[in-house]
């Protein structure tokens, strides 16, 4: 009669005891592309200490926890025998400061959060609003960059029905963008400000969104000035 053959397991940890016995220890934790995440989060994440099994330190388990952090788009981890941790830390890129439910977002271009209510120290970058604005932010920045006329007067890249862009500007005007062809309308408008200074008269909104015409929205005061000039204008004709 045949009986199945047994292997005995060493227990958990044995091999990590064993390389400690041989002065395999953590003695440095090398830690390279840390812009702003903390250091003691990172160390925190890594679950390791000087004198420590170095054979122990779960290096996927440790990289998985540093890639949970707000800032941390990747990070390698590894055991570098006999004694060192290494660690490298892509960072995310602050990217823009999306408005929404009256806080401010931090996101990366990919449109990831990575802090609540940022500081002063991101105040300089653009603003977007709206449901989707994060994730489509990117196709809207390019196109501002191609203006540099209309870039410095946005205040806000407004995202409407995750469909289309608005923006409103420093001085109060909005520009309503088609959902197609956005970078012609802006290109349109960079011209007309370029030649016409269009963008410095009293007006309310600037309405794009129909290939061949523009809508040009003239505030209270101008309206009611223009109508008053009407019959003048009229007048001085005849006379």
């Amino acid at each position: 009669m045949q009986t199945a053959s047994s292997a005995v397991l060493p227990r958990p940890g044995f091999f990590a005891q064993v390389g400690a016995g041989f002065g395999l220890r953590v003695q440095e934790v090398l830690v390279e592309g840390r812009i702003r995440s903390a250091s003691e989060t990172i160390m925190e994440s890594l679950q390791t200490r000087r004198g420590e099994a170095i054979l122990g330190f779960d290096a996927e388990a440790a990289r998985q926890r540093l890639e949970a952090l707000p800032w941390i788009l990747s990070a390698v981890v590894e055991r570098r025998l006999p004694d060192t941790v290494y660690v490298r830390l892509t960072e995310r890129s602050p990217f823009a400061l999306w408005q929404n439910g009256g806080r401010f977002h931090l996101v990366d271009s990919k449109g990831v959060t990575i802090l609540m209510d940022p500081g002063g120290e991101f105040a300089s970058l653009p603003v977007i609003v709206g449901e989707g604005a994060p994730q489509r932010a990117e196709e809207i920045l390019l196109l501002l960059e191609g203006e540099p006329q209309i870039k410095p007067l946005v205040a806000a890249a407004i995202r409407v029905g995750d469909r289309r862009w608005n923006l409103h500007l420093t001085n109060g005007i909005d520009v309503r963008l088609p959902e197609e062809n956005p970078a012609v309308a802006l290109g349109v408008l960079a011209d007309l400000h370029r030649q016409q200074k269009l963008l410095d008269r009293d007006i309310v909104a600037i309405d794009l969104r129909q290939a061949d015409r523009m809508i040009v929205q003239l505030s209270p005061a101008a309206a009611a000035a223009q109508k008053q000039a009407g019959p003048k204008a009229a007048d001085g004709g005849n006379g």
